[in-house]
């Protein structure tokens, strides 16, 4: 099992992986699977793969986070299994970083109205990072989630456990909001929308920003100059 930590090296906070300091270049992956049960990211995984990029950041839930009470026990981890195999096909010797996401569905927030925050008008919005009854609930997932690592044969794959909300939160009035999405739909002019697709078209391909990962990655190595 790879151990990894994150202190200072040269200045500046790095990884180390088995006490090696390494550029921590990471492949962020979204997505999942496709109808017919493909992998969506195989071609990427491979490509920065090739390119010396290993480390994969990688987005995953507890049911509760749906839109509906979960309707079988484990069928989440299930899932998360099923994409880090997916990647390890790609990818024998892929790690994971797991960005870990714990906003609550509408199902639990009308179930417990008392745990969720509450805005300045009145309004219940998500859990509350105080609340009791959320924080049980991240706890058994986060032990219920290593456990089924452990017994899956994945545990040693996993350098990190990332636990966040969804996004950034910004609570604002509905006033304020009113203006912010007016803002929002100034900036997103026909012009603007034109320069966006500008910009998309000359995106550099997925083999180019795979190689310009792995460059970076070599020239870490190398150390400065």
């Amino acid at each position: 099992m790879p151990s990894a930590h994150v202190r200072p090296h040269n200045g500046t906070p790095t990884l180390f992986l088995n006490d090696a300091p390494v550029y921590a270049a990471m492949h962020w992956l979204a997505g999942g699977f496709d109808p017919d049960g493909s992998f969506q990211n195989d071609y990427a995984v491979r490509e920065f793969a090739r390119a010396g990029v290993h480390i994969n950041a990688l987005g995953i839930a507890p049911a509760w986070c749906g839109t509906a009470a979960p309707a079988t026990p484990d069928a989440d981890l299930k899932e998360a299994g099923r994409l880090l195999r997916a990647v390890l096909t790609a990818d024998p010797q892929a790690l994971f970083h797991l960005r870990i996401y714990l906003e609550t569905g509408s199902w639990w927030n009308e179930r417990f109205p008392d745990e969720c925050e509450v805005a300045s008008d009145g309004s219940r919005l998500n859990a509350s990072y105080a609340s009791d009854v959320w924080q049980a609930h991240v706890l058994e997932y986060v032990d219920r989630l290593v456990n089924y690592l452990r017994a899956e044969g994945l545990y040693d794959c996993v350098i990190a456990y990332q636990l966040r909300r969804v996004g950034e939160k910004h609570h604002v009035d509905d006033a304020a909001d009113r203006r912010l999405q007016r803002a929002n739909a100034a900036a997103l002019s026909p012009l603007a929308a034109c320069k966006i697709r500008r910009r998309c078209r000359t995106a550099p391909s997925m083999e180019r920003r795979a190689h310009h990962a792995g460059k970076c990655a070599a020239a870490f190595e190398r150390g400065p100059a």
